[in-house]
This record gives structure tokens, C-alpha cells and sequence, in this order.
């Protein structure tokens, strides 16, 4: 299982949310979390959509 740093749960877990829904769009997000740039956002979207799926699929469940 991927590990999550505790203070990147809360950028993590509105990028799942915001998944469910569709495409997550890291402006959208950026405004929802103004400590994080729009940079940061797109670039953790990246990072999780390079995740195996099952790693993916139980981050997912466990959020």
C-alpha cells in the first residue's frame, strides 16, 4: 500500500473525491486548499495516476 504523508491526507483525499465525480481539476482544488499551488496539485494528481491499480484502487477504499 502506498503510504501518505499525514499532512498531504488532505490534498490526497479531496483528489480521490474530486475523482469519483470525474476528472479532478487541480484549479479547482488550488482554491480549496490555497497552502498548495496549482503546480503541486497537478503534479500529485500525476504521481497518483501512475500508481499500480490495486495501490490505487485501495487508497480509493481507504478514503
Amino acid at each position: 500500500m502506498l503510504p501518505v504523508k499525514t499532512d498531504a491526507q488532505q490534498l490526497v483525499l479531496l483528489i480521490v473525491e474530486h475523482a469519483r465525480q470525474g476528472v479532478p481539476d487541480p484549479y479547482i482544488i488550488a482554491e480549496a486548499l490555497p497552502d498548495y499551488s496549482i503546480h503541486h496539485v497537478a503534479f500529485v494528481i500525476e504521481q497518483l495516476a501512475q500508481l499500480p491499480y490495486p495501490d490505487l484502487s485501495q487508497l480509493i477504499r481507504d478514503s
